[in-house]
């Protein structure tokens, strides 16, 4: 085999937009790897809740709320973009 072709989501890049770098803790508009995007995401868990930031096991404050509906947004966005 020639060379090690890597998965494509460790490749490929996706500009996180208007305030969506929040949910990944990079800067609005920082050019992320899909790979880096679901790093960043499974870090803001706990015991299997997304953005559930003070371990109340309900992740259901607003900051907690929007947090997820941006990291929804984004991986969305990737989804329909395709090619990865």
């Amino acid at each position: 085999m020639k060379g090690r072709r890597e998965p494509a989501f460790f490749i490929r890049s996706y500009r996180a937009l208007g305030t969506a770098g929040q949910a990944f803790g990079v800067a609005n508009n920082s050019l992320v790897s899909v790979m880096d995007l679901l790093l960043a995401v499974n870090a803001r868990s706990h015991n299997g809740i997304l953005y559930d930031l003070d371990h109340d096991a309900d992740a259901n404050d607003s900051l907690e709320s929007l947090l997820r509906t941006l990291a929804n947004n984004v991986f969305s966005s990737v989804n329909e973009q395709g090619h990865i």
